[in-house]
């Protein structure tokens, strides 16, 4: 079978424009402008690929971390729990506490949550 269903695969939706009446072309395809989170249209000053020449936004507390942090918070990021990350760092588990509570610190996010949050909004994941 071609459809997928024989391998055991799931074939991926048909993407629509929310938006876009029935029948008309999604606004993402006529390069009129690009779609955001969801199909919907994103800000006409949002850079929408990166790699078309203007740098995304950094948050710049993201400057205050250091090497180790950035790995810490990236293994965050990944949901690792702190044992996990001591052991795939080498560190120990004070030593993960300890950046976990600097890398909060810095970042000013109130847990673990709004980290994770921060790693993806600044692409470090």
């Amino acid at each position: 079978m071609q459809d997928g269903y024989a391998r055991g695969e799931t074939p991926a939706p048909a993407r629509r424009d929310v938006h876009a009446p029935t029948g008309a072309p999604a606004q993402g395809a006529s390069g009129s402008f690009g779609t955001g989170i969801g199909g919907f249209p994103a800000p006409s000053n949002a850079p929408i690929d990166p790699s078309r020449g203007s740098d995304p936004y950094r948050d710049p507390e993201l400057e205050l971390l250091t090497d180790r942090e950035r790995e810490v918070l990236v293994e965050i990021a990944h949901g690792l729990s702190n044992q996990e990350i001591a052991d795939k760092l080498f560190i120990s588990l004070p030593t993960v506490k300890t950046h976990v509570a600097h890398i909060l610190s810095k970042i000013h996010a109130r847990d673990r949550v709004q980290a994770v949050v921060f790693a993806y909004d600044n692409e470090l994941v």
